[in-house]
């Protein structure tokens, strides 16, 4: 069975928000993620050349402190 657009299956029900049916709107939302995803590559490389990954500890300390405060 091929899945339509209002078949619960279809995977841009899921993504209400984020995926609106428009391919062209389709297209720069995953471009808007793509870009954050290099940028955040980007400055974790730049991080671990230049300060031997200092602010990236950092920041992944903070997120699991976080995390353990609110029961994870």
């Amino acid at each position: 069975m091929i899945p339509t657009a209002n078949d619960a299956s279809d995977w841009r029900t899921c993504y209400p928000k984020a995926f609106s049916g428009n391919d062209l709107d389709d297209i720069l939302v995953s471009m808007r993620i793509l870009a954050f995803i290099a940028a955040l590559v980007i400055f974790i490389v730049w991080d671990f050349a230049q300060n031997n990954a200092g602010a990236t500890n950092y920041v992944v300390r903070e997120v699991i402190r976080f995390m353990q405060s609110i029961g994870f």
